[in-house]
């Protein structure tokens, strides 16, 4: 069994890796104004890497808080956040001048997910 600690730390360093992975891309959009770049790859590895982890750990977690069946609507919008920063990556590439304000859009989401996962508004 993985306790709830484990899950935890699984879904920081995720959040981390796809922030970080984000934050490079959003960096390279900027300075470069173009998709093509040396070891994109990797950017797109970490951001795939990273959401991977985030569902892992937060679902281990709701897991051990006995949560399986019917999730609570605090659940459903990080579910909804975590999708929108998922699809955050193509709008980025295709559309570098946009990649300013996506990446303050990131942050936004990211605090408004950290907020529902900290104070649980809608129990």
């Amino acid at each position: 069994m993985i306790s709830y600690e484990i899950y935890k730390f699984i879904h920081i360093v995720g959040l981390a890796i796809t922030v970080f992975s984000l934050g490079a891309l959003a960096l390279q959009m900027i300075n470069q104004k173009t998709a093509e770049f040396k070891n994109k790859k990797f950017i797109a590895i970490g951001h795939g890497l990273g959401l991977f982890m985030l569902l892992l750990g937060g679902f281990g977690m709701l897991a051990r808080l006995g949560i399986v069946r019917e999730m609570p609507t605090w659940v459903i919008i990080k579910i909804v956040i975590w999708l929108v920063i998922g699809a955050i990556l193509a709008p980025m590439k295709r559309k570098p001048q946009w990649s300013g304000w996506l990446w303050a859009v990131v942050l936004i989401l990211v605090s408004a997910a950290a907020w529902t996962a900290l104070f649980k508004p809608f129990q």
